[in-house]
């Protein structure tokens, strides 16, 4: 939850793969039962589930896509800081690089 504070907001639709902490148990060809754990976080923050369908490459590929973008842009390449501000320095650093 600290991600939804830090980037301002909630998605209004999350997509996942077929993960195993995502859908509990699937049911013939493009059913799935979803967890239920999971459920209650979307109807709590109030975002839309999105699980890709099986056998279909291309729409995995997006979200993996879309996870590099995250994983480029926002996360940053040091975890570990003396102090918060230090890490707003840095942090404000590489956004003026950008």
């Amino acid at each position: 939850m600290r991600f939804y504070r830090m980037t301002g907001g909630i998605y209004k639709e999350v997509v996942y793969d077929n993960m195993r902490n995502v859908v509990s148990k699937f049911i013939g060809r493009n059913e799935k039962v979803l967890n239920p754990d999971l459920l209650i976080l979307s109807n709590y923050y109030g975002f839309r589930v999105n699980v890709t369908n099986c056998f279909k490459g291309n729409e995995k590929g997006h979200v993996e896509g879309s996870v590099k973008i995250i994983r480029n842009q926002v996360f940053a390449e040091k975890y570990e800081f003396s102090n918060l501000s230090r890490l707003a320095c840095i942090w404000r650093t590489a956004a003026e690089n950008k």
